[in-house]
């Protein structure tokens, strides 16, 4: 199958309720496919919010931007999940 084709088939599964999990370090895809970022460290969950949470957070527009960046105030904080 094409990524375009996935792609399709992955964004009308969610137009169909679907739930879909999608692992990829492309965050331009997170950013349009996701409704939630999943962030695990040495095999603990660290965090689960929406893009747009994340991108509020450090008012970066764009994920791929943004995530380090949160990460970072993450790693500074002493509160779980920011």
């Amino acid at each position: 199958m094409s990524a375009g084709r996935l792609l399709n088939a992955v964004i009308r599964a969610r137009r169909e309720g679907a739930t879909v999990l999608i692992t990829s370090h492309i965050m331009e895809e997170v950013q349009r496919l996701g409704d939630r970022v999943v962030y695990l460290q040495d095999g603990r969950l660290r965090f689960t919010l929406a893009p747009e949470t994340i991108t509020a957070a450090t008012g970066e527009p764009a994920l791929s931007q943004a995530l380090p960046k949160y990460i970072s105030q993450l790693a500074t904080s002493d509160v779980e999940g920011l």
